[in-house]
């Protein structure tokens, strides 16, 4: 019943996608965080005072980001199919242990030798915040044309590190959070409300995987709202630089999936293409621990970028190498 209901329901027109849409925004993931956060951005910039206006203005894009972060947990719950969860799982655990290792390496590394500051304007937290995360959505864009059903199935396992959650788990474990079980179940809740109606019902999850792009937008706005121009354009060299460390870790990620695997694989560079959403992360871990608050704004704005820069240089390598492979192979 509950799947005809929402089969009927008034929303459907509005966040009814068709699959030359799906394809355009794996072609585009930056698009649904880079337009509004600019335009909040903007509008902050220029317009400061119309985010105080007050009643609903500023309830939602001032002091609504945790209600949205909410929804956005689950929403991410709901994209994990426990049926699929138990398939290629030796495959998704050794991407997701190697994407979080070397996360943990980066950021640790950084502060060991230049201090909570970092170098050129990484510091440890922006690479806690971007470099654990991946686009799901282009990995198995990219494992359907250079994988196996192994590879597509690895998604599943990796999912179990949507959001904020790969974030908190390795910086709990570098010890730069306190996390309490209360931190904990706070971030848990949501994900686990979305993960059984997501299960229960697949017209469930197809809508929140339909509603996910419109919460996104709203959070990039408030995100936006929250910063400036001006700390963007300081910004904007050191996510070049985040995002082509997230490329590095691609490469070094495939080198030793190959070597776990046993068998010639590109897919643990795919690994690499940072997630849009990852721009949300910083908010997130801030709202769990209030210390990083200050570096909330330039932090997205770097995760912003380098989603960018991997999403766009990573595809382009796996057709390069295709190329050279059918050239080789004439």
């Amino acid at each position: 019943m509950l799947n005809d209901l929402l089969k009927r329901g008034s929303l459907t027109p509005f966040f009814k996608r068709t699959k030359d849409q799906s394809k355009e925004k794996i072609k585009n993931p930056g698009l649904v965080t880079l337009v509004p956060l600019s335009l909040g951005l903007i509008i902050n910039t220029f317009f400061p005072s119309v985010l105080s206006i007050g009643g609903p203005t500023s309830a939602l894009f001032n002091s609504g980001s945790g209600v949205l972060m909410g929804m956005f947990l689950i929403i991410c719950g709901a994209q994990i199919d426990i049926r699929k969860l138990f398939t290629s799982i030796y495959n998704g655990l050794v991407l997701l242990f190697l994407k979080l290792g070397f996360a943990y390496i980066c950021a640790e590394s950084v502060f060991m030798l230049f201090g909570v500051a970092g170098i050129w304007g990484i510091t440890p937290f922006s690479i806690y915040c971007s470099i654990p995360s991946n686009n799901n959505s282009a990995y198995v864009s990219l494992s359907s044309f250079y994988g196996d059903e192994s590879d597509i199935g690895a998604v599943s396992i990796l999912s179990l590190k949507n959001g904020p959650v790969g974030t908190m788990l390795v910086m709990g474990v570098s010890g730069k959070l306190s996390i309490s079980m209360s931190m904990i179940m706070g971030v848990l809740i949501p994900l686990l409300i979305g993960l059984l109606v997501g299960n229960l019902s697949k017209a469930v999850r197809q809508k929140c995987a339909d509603a996910q792009d419109f919460v996104i937008f709203l959070m990039m706005f408030s995100t936006g709202c929250s910063s400036n121009l001006y700390t963007v354009i300081q910004s904007g060299f050191s996510g070049i630089l985040l995002g082509i460390l997230g490329i590095v870790v691609g490469v070094c990620i495939n080198y030793v999936y190959t070597i776990f695997t046993r068998r010639r694989t590109r897919m643990g560079l795919a690994v690499g293409i940072s997630a849009a959403n990852s721009t949300l992360t910083p908010g997130l871990i801030a709202s769990v621990d209030t210390s990083y608050s200050s570096q909330v704004s330039t932090v997205s704005a770097q995760c912003m970028t380098a989603s960018l820069v991997t999403i766009s240089v990573i595809p382009l390598i796996y057709s390069n190498l295709n190329r050279k492979k059918r050239i080789t192979n004439i």
